[in-house]
């Protein structure tokens, strides 16, 4: 089984779609409605091959990240694979601030706000940590997991201004 944790719009139909409402867009839905702090609790054990964490983590602050990646691990089996991806602080700065000259691009991209979706989807639309893949890779480390690959975000298609973070669970 693969999980897509913290979906939102983004819903895969090969993943189980976890977010923290409930989503319906082309056809699809999120599966599960949860905290994503709360996984551990939501899910069994050793259970799924792959998570994949694309531009949700930094929608918690720091202390539920590291909650949330410890929840990771003890719902994946061994050798699974946990992605993640999400802003990079310094890339997004090399993007918007140097790059294209946007300082309101750049808060935006850090704080996440943009007003139509918060008032969509309420307080869980804004940012609440700031990551690269430096310290999200050694934020997984800590975990227990063996880092495979620290690059540049796919997801996106915002190269330069977002992460990607690859881990196995030994």
């Amino acid at each position: 089984m693969k999980l897509n944790l913290g979906s939102g719009e983004h819903l895969r139909s090969d993943f189980i779609n976890f977010d923290c409402i409930k989503i319906k867009k082309d056809g699809r839905n999120t599966t599960v409605v949860g905290k994503m702090q709360n996984i551990e609790k939501i899910f069994k054990p050793d259970i799924f091959t792959t998570i994949i964490a694309f531009h949700s983590l930094e929608h918690i602050n720091h202390l539920e990240v590291l909650t949330t990646l410890k929840g990771c691990f003890a719902i994946l089996k061994s050798g699974g694979n946990l992605i993640v991806e999400g802003p990079d602080i310094v890339g997004a700065y090399e993007h918007y601030v140097i790059g294209n000259k946007s300082v309101e691009g750049y808060i935006y991209c850090i704080f996440g706000e943009d007003f139509i979706s918060q008032k969509k989807y309420g307080d869980s639309w804004g940012h609440k940590s700031g990551w690269t893949g430096t310290l999200m890779a050694k934020a997984m480390e800590d975990t227990g997991f063996k880092i495979k690959h620290i690059g540049k975000g796919l997801s996106h298609g915002m190269v330069l201004r977002d992460f990607r973070v690859e881990g196995i669970k030994p």
